[in-house]
């Protein structure tokens, strides 16, 4: 079972629990807005318009595709989406890192970000203060992400393979924290306050070693590595890790580990 199979099954259970978090923010008479952000974040689309039906809530939803515009009347910027979403569901077209500086500051009550990744030209403080700068005073930030180096198995291969052979490659080191502490960190040293992390995985299992890399490269995860990485030298690597991963017993079982992390703007 793939990556993305399994994270897909942890997705459907996720709502209830987004859910109950839009109801614990304080009662207000003004309507309440949220804004959802992160890859995967359109795999809870379905029980997220059985909520809209019985909800004041306002959501916006990003999508992953370039060139994000807010498309909401209250921004006073159009959309030019050909569909006309539910009065109280809005998307957004764009990666997130443009979604998050494209709003003005303070104007959701809960921002939700699900298994996103600071590009190679953005880093974690650029992601956190923009969560930390949309949010009202007193509204709530989720961030639910998978750690840096997990699972180690197969980046110990890789890293293995670049130093035996000598290759002249980097792989990309990515601003997600490595450790649930490294979260907490992140959003104290952001501002946030009240800041409360839970940790959990989710296990997948391979039935070789092709099936293996596949999965971690799978998904424009071509990141792994910096950009000046060559093709011809991705096809190398791939090569070599199929040859020495084929020497773990398969079907082979590996645990992604990831965290989630609350905060509220004081």
């Amino acid at each position: 079972m793939s990556y993305q199979t399994c994270w897909q099954e942890k997705v459907k259970k996720l709502p209830e629990e987004i859910f109950t978090r839009f109801e614990k923010v304080n009662n207000q008479s003004t309507p309440k807005r949220a804004l959802l952000v992160g890859k995967g974040i359109e795999l809870l689309l379905p029980n997220l318009n059985r909520f809209l039906g019985k909800s004041e809530w306002k959501l916006f939803i990003s999508q992953a595709e370039d060139g994000c515009v807010p498309c909401c009347r209250e921004t006073g910027i159009s959309s030019d989406n050909s569909e006309t979403p539910p009065d109280n569901l809005v998307y957004l077209k764009g990666g997130s890192d443009k979604c998050l500086s494209s709003f003005p500051a303070e104007i959701f009550d809960l921002v939700f970000s699900l298994w996103d990744l600071p590009s190679q030209s953005q880093s974690n403080i650029f992601y956190t203060d923009n969560l930390y700068r949309l949010v009202k005073k007193g509204g709530k930030v989720s961030v639910i992400t998978y750690l840096d180096g997990s699972p180690e198995l197969p980046l110990d291969v890789i890293k293995r393979i670049i130093r035996r052979k000598k290759l002249p490659l980097k792989i990309f080191k990515s601003a997600l924290p490595d450790s649930t502490g490294n979260l907490r960190k992140m959003l104290n040293k952001t501002g946030f306050g009240d800041v409360r992390i839970w940790k959990s995985s989710i296990a997948c299992a391979y039935q070789s070693a092709e099936d293996l890399h596949n999965d971690i490269f799978s998904d424009g995860e071509g990141n792994l590595f910096m950009a000046d990485t060559t093709d011809e030298q991705r096809i190398f690597v791939k090569e070599e890790f199929i040859k020495e991963a084929s020497a773990y017993s398969f079907p082979l079982e590996i645990s992604y580990d990831f965290a989630g992390g609350v905060g509220v703007k004081p």
